[in-house]
């Protein structure tokens, strides 16, 4: 069977969707879902048919099926702008997209083996008349074309496709999360990270021919060695922190040197050279290092242009073969920059369109294993293609490749993240949960009586209007997708404020629709509402060179800058700008009219750009390791409001009457580590 779904045609038999942009290979799960949903076209199919059809009517969580939805939705998506699948809130799935039966054969129902005998409809047919003479022209053409391309295409990019098989159901999966992985050249021993809730963070070695697990250190980030007889690692207590390299077959640690905070990644380049990334300080880029154990030289390998990039190069991975270091740079939500650095210090650079993640280098030449949220693409170097392998339904965390007896593996650890949003009550310190999903509950806000939170509950990032604690799906079409992002209510609950790629737009709650305030071109980042007047923006941009904060007059269509010596998130009150800035600690304030600041707060944390408010002549605001603040600026006090409550991740709003404190809770994160067998078969 094939249908046309959109301008997309699906082959029930080959399990694909396929359009002139590419095609996919549907996972089973997914693959039945699409089949569910084009036996009632149109009609909506709740969460509970899809259990009983989908799933059999086995025990799922609510996290399945939107992970499964959301497969299905970005097979779509990248094939066609069209819409084809709609949430229908709290009810479920219904297919919208116009569907049409192209192939001569009697359609029959993957959930549903009932044998049907009519007729197919006149519609349904074959066009069996001659086709006219101009396209058996246009055909025959076609065919010599494609014979010649055939014929004299390069042979360097005849190349096979990565095809992976799970072997592991996890490999290993222990209660919390296991992450961050490497492995020796042959896979016989595996590091990996691993944090339970209440639990210190530890490092696992695991044996896979033993399959026995030893913990080897708390509270560090480490690899293992090709060979498998060290470990570095990075340790940070209360006093110091150092690098180290431990034995493993004595057990003895050797001190290395002293670093001011731990690496987010590193890895061994060879038994006496080794690779970290760190940042100069909250504000600057990570940037890569390498270190020679023996000299005790440390070299920079790369230095990314730090406006507005905390997380520079936040990745990378070591060829053993070709010593060749591959390293992810953050460009922003929608691009990723892979920078390969070779053995004569050349670099060659690849602009991804997608937001990359982790990596790993193929068992086949020149070319890499890339991840993102939950998919695996082979990335060609040499033709600079980007191919999809496998489509998951986890969330990917990290990458490695070993090779055991001429075989090619990848190691997976995945990653579940989930919270709540926690309701405060500041009078008698008494709380409970205000919202709760199998997804991500994130930045809740509220105006004028009208509360939003950012939400993962049914699909991807989304808008959630709460009214009486029930949320509702605010389903307005963006001109981009939704991810984690910054926004503001109005200070009458009508309007969003938020900024996309240097642009700036507003969301109008009552007539469901979408503007653009201004382009891209001013680079905006943290936009806030002037005072109480929705007529006027205050932005932060690095378009003059350094982060300043800046006035957009919506009525006549300017711009002025309003700080001089740094800006990054403000707000007014009585004509006085209070405002942090991007590479200093502090809240300053001055008057709208003057450049003269004055520091107001010292201990104010860079984080707050995220949340920090403005009620009436208080200030809330959050300090690492004690909680959330107010202060008065008639008083000039600061007093604790909310003590720092456990897995609390600076996420906060503090609603208007100034009684409430609502906070996003993490709950324990869980994650395993999968093991998948890589072949390739050929692709010409």
């Amino acid at each position: 069977m094939k249908v046309r779904i959109a301008d997309v045609i699906f082959d029930a038999k080959q399990r694909t969707l396929s359009h002139v942009n590419g095609s996919r290979k549907l996972e089973p799960k997914v693959f039945t879902l699409l089949t569910t949903l084009l036996d009632a076209p149109g009609e909506i199919v709740t969460r509970d048919q899809l259990i009983a059809l989908v799933w059999n009517n086995r025990v799922v969580g609510d996290g399945a099926i939107n992970r499964t939805v959301s497969l299905l939705r970005n097979h779509f998506l990248a094939l066609t702008t069209e819409s084809v699948i709609e949430t229908v809130p709290t009810q479920g799935y219904r297919l919208v997209a116009q569907t049409e039966l192209i192939e001569n054969t009697r359609y029959h129902s993957i959930n549903n083996a009932i044998s049907d005998d009519r007729q197919p409809s006149e519609k349904n047919q074959i066009n069996k008349t001659l086709l006219p003479s101009t396209l058996v022209i246009t055909i025959l053409a076609s065919i010599i074309i494609a014979l010649l391309s055939w014929f004299f295409y390069p042979k360097y990019q005849q190349q096979s496709a990565l095809v992976t098989t799970l072997l592991n159901d996890p490999l290993i999966g222990l209660k919390g999360w296991e992450y961050d992985i490497s492995t020796t050249a042959t896979g016989n021993k595996i590091l990996f990270h691993h944090q339970a809730e209440d639990d210190p963070q530890q490092v696992y070695i695991y044996d896979t021919n033993t399959h026995k697990k030893q913990a080897i250190l708390n509270n560090a980030r480490a690899a293992i060695n090709a060979k498998g007889d060290a470990v570095l690692f990075a340790q940070k207590n209360d006093l110091t922190c150092s690098f180290n390299v431990f034995n493993i077959e004595n057990q003895k640690v050797e001190h290395l040197f002293n670093c001011d905070d731990v690496p987010s990644k590193l890895a061994w380049k060879d038994s006496s050279h080794f690779y970290f990334n760190k940042r100069l300080s909250k504000s600057h880029p990570y940037q890569i290092f390498n270190y020679d154990v023996a000299t005790h030289r440390l070299m920079q390998v790369s230095n990314p242009k730090s406006n507005n990039n905390l997380k520079g190069d936040f990745n990378f991975a070591h060829n053993p073969d070709t010593q060749q270091l591959a390293i992810l740079r953050y460009l922003n939500e929608n691009q990723t920059e892979l920078i390969v650095h070779h053995t004569d210090s050349s670099e060659e650079k690849h602009t991804i369109n997608k937001r990359i993640t982790s990596l790993a280098w193929s068992p086949q030449t020149n070319s890499i294993i890339l991840a993102d949220r939950s998919t695996l693409y082979h990335y060609l170097l040499d033709t600079q293609e980007l191919n999809v392998i496998k489509q998951l339904e986890i969330d990917i965390n990290s990458l490695a490749v070993a090779t055991i007896d001429q075989n090619h593996y990848l190691l997976l650890s995945s990653k579940q993240v989930t919270s709540d949003i926690m309701r405060y009550n500041i009078d008698d310190n008494t709380q409970h949960i205000w919202q709760q999903s199998a997804g991500v509950e994130l930045l809740p806000r509220s105006a004028n009586g009208n509360e939003l939170i950012l939400s993962t509950r049914y699909k991807n990032h989304h808008f959630w209007q709460i009214e009486n604690n029930e949320p509702t799906l605010l389903d307005i079409e963006l001109p981009f997708e939704l991810q984690f992002t910054r926004y503001e209510l109005s200070p009458d609950g009508d309007n969003i404020l938020l900024t996309n790629l240097g642009a700036s737009y507003e969301i109008d709650l009552n007539k469901k629709s979408i503007s653009q305030l201004f382009t891209k071109q001013h680079n905006s980042y943290v936009s806030n509402y002037y005072a109480n007047q929705t007529d006027k923006i205050i932005y932060s941009s690095n378009k003059s060179g350094q982060w300043q904060l800046w006035l957009f007059d919506r009525i006549n269509k300017e711009h002025r800058q309003m700080t001089h010596s740094g800006g990054y998130s403000g707000r007014v009150l009585n004509n006085t700008l209070y405002f942090s800035k991007y590479s200093l600690d502090g809240l300053w304030s001055k008057s709208i009219d003057s450049q003269e600041e004055q520091l107001l707060i010292k201990d104010f944390s860079l984080l707050n750009w995220l949340n920090w408010q403005l009620i009436d002549d208080d200030i809330y605001f959050y300090r690492a390791n004690s909680g959330i603040w107010q202060y008065s600026i008639t008083d000039k006090q600061a007093t604790l409001l909310m003590a720092l409550p456990d897995n609390f991740i600076h996420q906060y709003a503090v609603i208007p009457d100034e009684k409430v404190i609502l906070w996003v809770k993490l709950r324990p994160v869980e994650g395993d580590i999968y093991q998948y067998q890589l072949t390739t078969t050929p692709t010409n």
